[in-house]
């Protein structure tokens, strides 16, 4: 049995008539809480028992370290993140400028850096662990170098050499979340090598 809650979570009860055998918890509570530190604080004091994926890389080595009452448990995940391409914009319709985007960023980096080791480089939507994740396929390498050609080769050519002006100029949308503005400055840094500056919006 599932009821909405007053704080607009999601409250289910157990089925006595579940077989094989009853469910041993009596209930659980689902609760929808926005920001990160106030989830930390309310695992921290107890009123909530399980997070899970919803606290930032450096807050979860925080809290292994200071909070002896607490388990943090670290197991592969089905979760990823990707750059969604508008491929209306005429630079971005070209495959050539694509790939020089993919080549550009370094993903290893953003996993050490940022994530604190907390993910892995995909290669796919589909984690290692499922069983229909292509084996063969590998994601394109960190190579500003091949970015400059390929971004030559559509046609979009360095302005002023070692100048700053850029090749090109595009917009990268995010969220207000600090982990994720983090992300969008280094995809930033990393995409200005090649000459495509990023413009962050929230």
């Amino acid at each position: 049995v599932a009821a909405v809650t007053r704080d607009g979570g999601v409250r289910l009860e157990k089925n006595p008539s579940f077989r094989p055998s009853p469910v041993p918890i009596a209930n659980v509570e689902i609760r929808v809480i926005p920001d990160v530190l106030t989830r930390v604080l309310e695992l921290e004091k107890g009123s909530i028992d399980l997070v899970q994926s919803a606290i930032d890389p450096d807050t979860v080595d925080w809290l292994e370290r200071r909070e002896r009452r607490l388990r943090v448990t670290r197991t592969p995940s089905a979760n990823f993140q990707y750059l969604g391409i508008n491929l209306n914009h005429p630079s971005l319709a070209d495959v050539r400028v694509r790939r020089a985007i993919a080549h550009a960023i370094d993903r290893n980096a953003i996993v050490a850096a940022l994530l604190n080791g907390q993910a892995r480089v995909a290669s796919s939507m589909l984690p290692p662990e499922h069983w229909a994740h292509p084996r063969r396929v590998s994601g394109p390498a960190h190579d500003p170098e091949r970015s400059r050609e390929l971004l030559d080769a559509a046609g979009l050519h360095d302005p002023d050499g070692d100048g700053p002006l850029p090749r090109i100029v595009l917009s990268f949308k995010t969220t207000t979340d600090e982990l994720a503005r983090r992300i969008g400055e280094v995809l930033a840094a990393q995409l200005a090598e090649a000459g495509i500056r990023i413009e962050i919006r929230s």
